[in-house]
């Protein structure tokens, strides 16, 4: 896929797509947070931190499968 990454495995390139399709989730909410009105502003905050969060355990995901396939 990426010319840098010719020994990834499609874990990771799937961990890797999952992480990054969450964070840009939550900077799109955090987003519209900071320009709407206060009880939707808090929803889309509350929905920016849960894809942090699914972001973070995309990286997690993605290094492990790393290491797996530097075992094998």
């Amino acid at each position: 896929m990426g010319a840098g990454r010719p020994e990834e495995g499609k874990g990771e390139r799937m961990a890797r797509w999952y992480r990054n399709v969450n964070a840009l989730g939550a900077l799109a909410c955090f987003a519209a947070g900071a320009v709407l009105t206060a009880p939707l502003a808090v929803a889309a905050n509350t929905l920016g931190v849960l894809n942090l969060a699914q972001a973070a355990g995309g990286e997690v995901i993605r290094q492990s499968a790393q290491k797996r396939h530097k075992k094998s």
